[in-house]
């Protein structure tokens, strides 16, 4: 229940979660420094990625998911920084200039490659992933 898009210089997101079984308007992105750090998934979890990555992301305190708890996966965005956290704290790296992720991420994917920018690509995807929207969240780097 997510799209994520980044085109380079902008982080959007949009703003659809479940929240207690309900569907409700959450922020994805946060600024960390000079990064944006956003999650898909699981919106606890995902917040608990962000919060560990503000504290230093020290390798010994890696948040694990809990049972039963939907499990978030962290995206780090900067100048020339693409990094996916999964179930480690190594992050993945990812060494493209634009992307997208989250279950309208292949949609966003699509418009960032014909030219849309980050705020567009997530309207785009909105539009037509049944489980993204409640409005769009936007970021830029320093």
């Amino acid at each position: 229940m997510t799209v994520l898009a980044f085109d380079g210089k902008c982080v959007a997101a949009d703003r659809q979660g479940e929240v207690g079984g309900l569907c409700g308007r959450v922020t994805k992105i946060h600024r960390v420094g000079d990064l944006i750090a956003g999650y898909i998934g699981g919106a606890a979890h995902g917040l608990t990625l962000v919060e560990w990555l503000k504290a230093g992301h020290d390798p010994a305190t890696y948040p694990r998911e809990r049972d039963g708890e939907a499990r978030g996966v962290l995206l780090v965005f900067g100048r020339g920084i693409i990094r996916r956290y999964e179930d480690f704290p190594i992050p993945v790296e990812i060494d493209e200039s634009i992307w997208a992720a989250g279950s309208g991420g292949d949609l966003a994917m699509g418009a960032l490659a014909a030219g849309a920018d980050a705020r567009r690509a997530v309207e785009i995807a909105s539009r037509y992933d049944a489980a993204c929207g409640l409005g769009i969240d936007v970021l830029e780097l320093p």
